[in-house]
This record gives structure tokens, sequence and C-alpha cells, in this order.
């Protein structure tokens, strides 16, 4: 699949290609799509400005972290060293590993 032809679902290109992250585009949407979801639900109170820049406040910041710690124990296990550590908050609240869609 082409990048370009995912830019209208940014959940569709995750698979790493082995020159970038080892879950290609994956951490981007996720920081993504929290902010988003933050100034959605929150607008502004959802940020303040850190070093120059708007960062996510909690729990929006906690979600995103939580998010993308997921992403790397469940998307390149074989890069984490302490996977039962990192994939634990995705079990306390989904209960299972998640599994890729196939359409």
């Amino acid at each position: 699949m082409h990048e370009d032809a995912c830019l209208g679902d940014p959940l569709l290109f995750l698979g790493g290609d082995g020159a970038s992250s080892p879950i290609g585009m994956g951490f981007s949407v996720i920081q993504d799509q929290a902010r988003k979801a933050a100034e959605r639900c929150a607008g502004d109170a959802a940020f303040e400005v850190q070093d120059d820049e708007n960062a996510l406040t909690t729990p929006w910041s906690n979600a995103a972290s939580a998010l993308t710690v997921a992403a790397m124990a469940f998307g390149a296990p074989q890069l984490v060293h302490d996977h039962d550590s990192l994939e634990r908050a995705w079990r306390v609240v989904f209960g299972s590993p998640p599994t890729p869609s196939r359409s």
C-alpha cells in the first residue's frame, strides 16, 4: 500500500518500513488523534504552553503516553525489553492484546 493512498485514513498506514519508526506512522497518528480528541472534548483547557509549544494537559497527555507505550509493546515487541510492563495498561483497560483488522 502506498503512503499517499492512506492520507484519508491515517490508521491504515501503521506498518514499519524499516527505515524509520518500527511501527510506521503509528506514533504520529496516536499523537494527532489524541490532540484532536482533547481539542474536541476540552477545547483550550486541554493544552498548556511548554517550551514554546502547545502541549497536552493531564489527563490527555497520560492517555497519549499510554497509547504510545502500548503501540510500541504490541507493534514492535522485538525492540522492547520489558514487554509485560509496557502492555499492562492496555490489558487493564481492554483485557486482551489488540488484533489487527483484516479487510
